[in-house]
């Protein structure tokens, strides 16, 4: 089993001079774990959204799942893969 940190998956990710170093581990998807903490600060490096916290997790989650975020919170609000609806 494997589990790759934040770092390392940013220098896969943008194909950096020791991405080759990462790849074997990460495209060994069955003996990845991926921590949530890991999702969250990739994606909050990637996206370069300032949203809280609590929100940058629920959306990396999201994202990591291929999924839609339904939400009343405004900080997603035109957001890819959100289904954002004011409240009334």
């Amino acid at each position: 089993m494997n589990v790759v940190d934040s770092f390392a998956w940013l220098e896969y990710l943008a194909d950096g001079p020791d991405a080759a170093i990462f790849a074997k581990p990460i495209e060994a998807t069955r003996s990845l774990i991926v921590p949530t903490l890991s999702l969250f600060e990739v994606f909050r490096r990637v996206s370069q959204h300032a949203i809280a916290l609590a929100e940058s997790v629920m959306l990396a989650s999201a994202h990591r799942q291929r999924a839609t975020l339904w939400s009343q919170d405004s900080d997603f609000d035109g957001l890819p893969a959100v289904r954002y609806y004011a409240k009334r």
